[in-house]
């Protein structure tokens, strides 16, 4: 049997190679746990983002439906359909898409909205914007948000502001789960 002995050169070499590999190991761990925490950051922003573009966009849509209702008086389902207001420029063209006639707008998260005549105190005096899709921050966020832009909020169905009163954030709190709540604002004519 041969014996295979290992020069002290050899040795040095194989602990300088453990000691290399080891090194690395903990760089690439420490860059992974820095870029993991960058796309929080990130991701954080992005949200962020979104929650203010919506909340900027539901302030137009405030502002378009006040000054429609000054033009066509009480809103029914001829005038107030999601098509005739797509075709009124109601909404930003970057949230509208598909073929003239079958028009879809979605919201920040892609969710497809859907408009109806609303009441407030007659028939036709508002519109209700059901806006589907909101994960779990941002439907607390823009619910509370919102508060002085409509008039009336249900979240998943449930009331979380009524006619005349003020938003109630623990109701908005419990309203607003998981990653696909559905908001429903009621925005005044007047």
């Amino acid at each position: 049997m041969t014996t295979q002995r290992i020069s002290q050169k050899q040795a040095a070499g194989r602990k300088t190679q453990y000691g290399y590999v080891q090194g690395l190991t903990i760089i690439i761990v420490v860059l992974a746990i820095i870029g993991f925490g960058i796309l929080l950051i990130g991701m954080n922003k992005l949200t962020g983002s979104k929650v203010q573009n919506e909340i900027q966009y539901i302030t137009d849509l405030m502002g378009n439906t006040r000054s429609y209702a000054s033009q066509i008086g009480v809103f029914d389902s001829t005038n107030a359909n999601l098509q005739a207001l797509v075709g009124r420029g109601f909404f930003p063209p970057n949230q509208v898409s598909g073929a003239v006639g079958s028009r879809v707008v979605t919201n920040q998260w892609k969710g497809a909205m859907e408009v109806a005549v609303g009441t407030i105190s007659v028939a036709g005096d508002a519109l209700e914007f059901t806006s589907p899709g909101y994960p779990e921050s941002a439907c607390k966020q823009v619910a509370t948000q919102i508060d002085s832009l409509v008039s009336r909020i249900r979240i998943n169905g449930t009331t979380v502001k009524a006619v005349g009163a003020k938003t109630v954030p623990a109701d908005v709190d419990a309203a607003c789960s998981g990653n696909t709540n559905t908001l429903i604002y009621t925005v005044s004519a007047a």
